[in-house]
């Protein structure tokens, strides 16, 4: 087996993970600790958005159209980050860090977990959703490089 998903990143290296989360916290009991109000956010978050002035006079396909265009629309602003990281523009240089880039893939991150919470009604639990589809996910992939090896 490769060693490479060893490795540490060097954007989200152990110290930076520890300062989030407490010297050497047990993931698991972290996210038992603030999973119920990450539930509650992202419901909230989308109903919020549901129930703007900006969508009063909506009809349903419409303004599921627009919460999946923002997912697409917060991706973009990844891609502008990280050319600002590497400075591909020339005219503009360098412009954007690696926080960033970090701060907008969350974006996208609460983006579509808000369009999934809308799906449902705002209710339910769009994380844990995320979290199945992971382990789908994840199963595939181990499947697949098992396979290829």
């Amino acid at each position: 087996m490769s060693t490479r998903g060893q490795q540490k990143s060097k954007y989200w290296p152990t110290a930076k993970a520890d300062a989030v989360l407490g010297p050497r916290a047990p993931r698991a009991r972290v996210m038992s600790t603030h999973y119920p109000l990450l539930v509650d956010q992202v419901c909230g978050l989308s109903h919020m958005i549901d129930t703007s002035a900006s969508y009063a006079d909506c009809e349903t396909e419409t303004i599921l159209w627009r919460r999946c265009a923002k997912v697409a629309e917060e991706a973009g602003e990844v891609i502008s980050a990280l050319t600002g990281v590497t400075g591909s523009n020339p005219r503009k240089g360098v412009t954007h860090t690696m926080g960033d880039v970090e701060s907008e893939l969350l974006d996208v991150a609460l983006t579509a977990l808000c369009a999934v919470a809308h799906l449902h009604d705002n209710e339910g639990d769009p994380v844990l959703l995320l979290a199945a589809h992971a382990c789908r996910v994840h199963t595939r992939l181990k499947a697949s490089i098992e396979g290829a090896s």
